[in-house]
C-alpha cells in the first residue's frame, strides 16, 4: 500500500507543499516508527531480524490505524511501551500505577493495556520487598477483572514460586524441572506474549535461569489478554519499560 501511495496511479491525488514536495497527512511519530522498521528490514538477516518499534502508549491506537491502513499488519508486531497496574483487589498502586504492592494474604492486580490477538507484547517487570519462600503469580489471564487464586482459572498462564500454571492446570517446581520459577527478592523478569498466531505462547526470560520458562496459550480468538500479579505476602512488582536488548533475549 505504501508503494502503491507513491506510484502513478496516486499521482494526481498527492498534496504538495509550495516547492512541489509531497506532503504526507500521517501523525508524524507514527510514521518515523514505521519508517525505521522498514529502514532496518532491508538490512535485516536471518538471525537478526529487524527490531519492532516501541511505541508510546499513547500513540497505540493512532499506529495501529496507520500499520492498518497501510497494510503493514502482517510484517509489524506492536510493542508498547508502558504497561500499568489498573485493578486491584487488595493491593494498592504507586508511580502511576508502575508499582503494584500485596500486603498480607491473597491480594491481586492487573495491568493495562489489554493484549490484543495478532499482537507481540514484551512486559518487564521488578521483584522486590519478597520474604524467603513467599508466595507470588505473574503471568496472564483473559479474565477481565483481577482475581483472587486467578492461576487456577482456565484462562490464566504463567508461573508462581513454585509451580507453573496452564488453563488451570499446574505442575510443581522443583529444583530440577525445567518450569521451575521460584520467583526471589530482586528479579528482573521479561516477558513475551506472543499472539501473532491462533494460538499464542508466553515466554519469561530471568538472568537467574539457564533457559527461557515457555508455555502455550489457549487459542486467543478474539479475547485479549492481561498481565497479573497474584501473592499470597508481602511483596512488590515494579512495570518497567522493555528495551531492544530485553527482546534479544528471546531470540
Amino acid at each position: 500500500m505504501l508503494a502503491i501511495c507513491f506510484g502513478p496511479t496516486w499521482a494526481s491525488h498527492h498534496k504538495l507543499d509550495f516547492q512541489g514536495h509531497i506532503v504526507l497527512d500521517y501523525e508524524p511519530y507514527c510514521f518515523q516508527q514505521i519508517l525505521s522498521f522498514l529502514i532496518h528490514k532491508l538490512c535485516e538477516q536471518p538471525d537478526s531480524p529487524a527490531p519492532q518499534p516501541i511505541i508510546q502508549q499513547e500513540s497505540k491506537a493512532d499506529f495501529e490505524a496507520l500499520v492498518d491502513y497501510l497494510q503493514l499488519k502482517e510484517y509489524m508486531a506492536l510493542t508498547v511501551a508502558d504497561f500499568y497496574f489498573a485493578k486491584a483487589a487488595g493491593m494498592s498502586f504507586t508511580q502511576g500505577g508502575h508499582v503494584a504492592k500485596a500486603c498480607g494474604f491473597a491480594k491481586a492486580c492487573m495491568a493495562a493495556p489489554s493484549m490484543q490477538p495478532g499482537r507481540l507484547y514484551y512486559i518487564k517487570c521488578c521483584v522486590s520487598h519478597l520474604m524467603r519462600n513467599a508466595w507470588i503469580f505473574l503471568g496472564v489471564t483473559q479474565l477481565s477483572e483481577p482475581k483472587i487464586n486467578v492461576e487456577l482459572d482456565v484462562t490464566s498462564f504463567g508461573w508462581s514460586s513454585f509451580s507453573q500454571y496452564s488453563a488451570g492446570n499446574w505442575r510443581a517446581a522443583d529444583a530440577e524441572s525445567c518450569f521451575a520459577a521460584r520467583w526471589q527478592e530482586g528479579d528482573v523478569v521479561v516477558f513475551k506474549v506472543d499472539l501473532m498466531e491462533d494460538s499464542g505462547v508466553l515466554s519469561a526470560w530471568c538472568a537467574r535461569f539457564p533457559h527461557l520458562l515457555s508455555t502455550k496459550l489457549s487459542s486467543t480468538a478474539k479475547n485479549p489478554y492481561f498481565f497479573h500479579f497474584g501473592a499470597a505476602c508481602t511483596g512488590t512488582v515494579q512495570l518497567l519499560a522493555a528495551t531492544q536488548e530485553d527482546r534479544e533475549h528471546f531470540q
